[in-house]
């Protein structure tokens, strides 16, 4: 198949809003499938399984998107240059939009383009257009690949456009039966299960512990909620951009007044998970390559491992916290460790919440069985701490809900 010719008929048919047409029913009803059945298992966090379910969504989106409307296509059949200082070359294949100003790159691999050649290109035009558009949100920008094959490097480029970056993708295996057949590819495929199910070793913490200075302190014990509302605002959105999960409490020590001393009446402990303890020990000690052996060396020296971007998470919203009280970082453990601890303190919570995908997981499960009228009934809220820590026990005790 050659790629001028291929890219001349795939122009017609989104120029003629036909491209859906050619694309199998096949792969549209085994990812419906997957989703469908996806709801009905059990209620388990598994960063493998968003993975594939986000895959699923994507593909299905843009295959309603070529189906329900017509692509406005930029510039004509032959391909144009994008850069924006018309020095660089940048030539997708085909770069079309919706009504909706939604943007789709085609990026078609035949004939000798190698796989690292389409993975470097989708990047640098996924870049270009938000170069010329610096506020586009990347939702807005989707990719569809039309290829012969797709190797190991594109399937986990793929992946990686979908589980870092949340770029939508669609994976179509070119055949040619008389008239072109476009296969749906999964490259969720090559995801390896080696998970294992959430614990309370899961999770990593430190608590920025609020110690009290003088006046300042006093004033904002008063109104610790519009404080901490303020904070954790902060911490939610810096830990949402880096792609984090986790959780946080608020507390209040009952032995503490509001004079300054050596304890602090309210401190607010951050969780974040750790992705060592995801990993299933035998299947990663078993495993032969250097990567596998350098994790497992790893997992083996560190319990309580807090990942590194927990100073950024922190950074905005303890400089802000600093202007009320003498903030400190302290009690680095894993969960587990830190819920023992805390027994003795005559401590208790005033508020949760939680981030990531974790966190969409918690609320899922908070609100998931309510319908309009249960919703007001239940009073179910996922940042009250009873309700956070019912949730947190049943999926610690039965891996899943």
């Amino acid at each position: 198949m050659k790629e001028n010719e291929l890219q001349r008929e795939i122009y017609a048919l989104v120029r003629d809003g036909k491209l859906a047409e050619h694309i199998s029913s096949r792969g549209v009803r085994s990812l419906k499938g997957f989703i469908k059945a996806a709801r009905t298992e059990s209620y388990e966090f598994s960063m493998i399984k968003i993975l594939r379910d986000r895959y699923a969504k994507s593909a299905l989106w843009i295959y309603r998107k070529l189906s329900e409307e017509i692509m406005s296509i930029i510039g004509g059949e032959n391909t144009s240059n994008i850069s924006l200082n018309g020095v660089e070359r940048l030539y997708p294949d085909i770069l079309a939009h919706n009504e909706e100003r939604n943007f789709f790159l085609f990026e078609l691999k035949v004939g000798s383009k190698t796989e690292r050649e389409a993975i470097t290109e989708i990047f640098a035009y996924i870049f270009e257009v938000r170069n010329h558009l610096p506020g586009l949100n990347i939702g807005e920008i989707s990719i569809i690949i039309i290829s012969e094959s797709f190797g190991v490097l594109l399937s986990h480029a793929v992946m990686q456009l979908i589980g870092f970056y949340g770029v939508k993708v669609i994976c179509l295996r070119a055949r040619r039966h008389q008239e072109l057949i476009l296969e749906l590819y999964n490259p969720s495929e090559v995801i390896t299960d080696n998970e294992v199910p959430l614990s309370k070793e899961s999770f990593s913490t430190c608590s920025l512990v609020l110690y009290h200075s003088g006046q300042r302190s006093r004033r904002a014990n008063q109104d610790i909620m519009k404080v901490f509302n303020v904070a954790e605002g902060m911490l939610l959105e810096r830990a949402n951009q880096l792609g984090s999960n986790g959780f946080l409490v608020l507390y209040r020590n009952s032995l503490s007044d509001d004079w300054d001393g050596c304890v602090a009446r309210f401190y607010i402990t951050i969780a974040i998970i750790n992705p060592f303890k995801l990993l299933d020990e035998l299947m990663l000690g078993a495993r032969t390559t250097p990567l596998a052996k350098r994790l497992y060396e790893m997992y083996l020296e560190e319990s309580d491992h807090l990942q590194n971007h927990f100073g950024e998470i922190v950074e905005e919203c303890e400089d802000f916290l600093g202007k009320f009280y003498n903030v400190s970082r302290e009690t680095y453990a894993s969960y587990d460790m830190f819920e023992r601890s805390v027994v003795g303190w005559d401590s208790y919570a005033l508020r949760c919440n939680s981030w990531g995908e974790f966190g969409r997981f918690v609320r899922g499960i908070t609100y998931g069985g309510s319908n309009a009228y249960g919703f007001f009934d239940s009073e179910r809220d996922h940042t009250d701490p009873i309700d956070f820590f019912e949730t947190l026990n049943n999926i610690f005790e039965c891996g899943a809900y």
